[in-house]
């Protein structure tokens, strides 16, 4: 079964590489959460990592190595031209893999930490998902995620993971599903994370619905940012 069913072709590719560098929204709540767990010293991996951009955040909090994952050929392509360039520091430091579906290529209790930045809302199986990623983590290590989280009107939540489109500033527009946030918690908690805080963050979300979606006024997109962690 195909855990991640979403992966980015060339064109899509090309519409994102214009804001990979750019401040985004969502740097701050980002910053925030990262400095509220221990990055120092971190093997980190960096989940659905697309063209790297948060190394470099990464090794300014003080990570040991990093390893980034995505299952985009052309998403891991550009980020290995961003580390052959300079971009993404030390290569000796960093490995960019192209994964497929799960299990994830990684050996029990391998990682100190795991990012992941706006991923989940593609992933139809989100407990499958975070079963592997408490797999690869060590006791005692951290996640720390944003995503889309979808609140629905009354009566409408039969619309929870089914497709939905969303449009960002800048022209870039992704297809996502429709994902509560309240389901990636609770299956955080289920496979043995603890949960540490959970909020809805930026005051609403930076992408917008599209008007040919049917049910536009029923749904409200918000960025839902998890920090959690494995028990010891």
């Amino acid at each position: 079964m195909d855990k991640f069913p979403f992966r980015y072709d060339k064109d899509e590719v090309s519409r994102y590489i214009q804001f990979d560098d750019m401040p985004q929204p969502i740097d701050g709540a980002l910053e925030d959460a990262l400095r509220s767990v221990e990055v120092k010293g971190a093997v980190v991996l960096d989940y659905g990592c697309g063209l790297g951009r948060e190394v470099p955040r990464l090794f300014a909090l003080g990570a040991q190595s990093v390893v980034g994952c995505d299952p985009s050929p052309d998403m891991i392509a550009g980020a290995q031209q961003r580390l052959a360039d300079g971009r993404r520091g030390d290569p000796a430091l960093v490995r960019f893999d192209e994964i497929g579906d799960l299990p994830l290529p990684y050996p029990d209790n391998s990682f100190g930490g795991i990012l992941s930045r706006f991923v989940f809302h593609y992933v139809a199986d989100t407990k499958a998902l975070l079963e592997e990623l408490h797999r690869v983590a060590k006791p005692g290590s951290w996640l720390v995620a944003c995503f889309s989280d979808v609140h629905f009107e009354p009566g409408f939540e039969h619309l929870a993971n089914t497709d939905l489109p969303l449009e960002f500033p800048g022209g870039a527009s992704a297809r996502t599903l429709a994902k509560p946030g309240s389901e990636v918690v609770e299956n955080a908690k289920s496979v043995g994370f603890e949960i540490v805080k959970y909020e809805n963050v930026l005051n609403g979300s930076v992408a917008t619905v599209p008007d040919s979606y049917p049910h536009k006024d029923k749904i409200r997109p918000e960025v839902g940012l998890l920090v959690a962690r494995k028990k010891i």
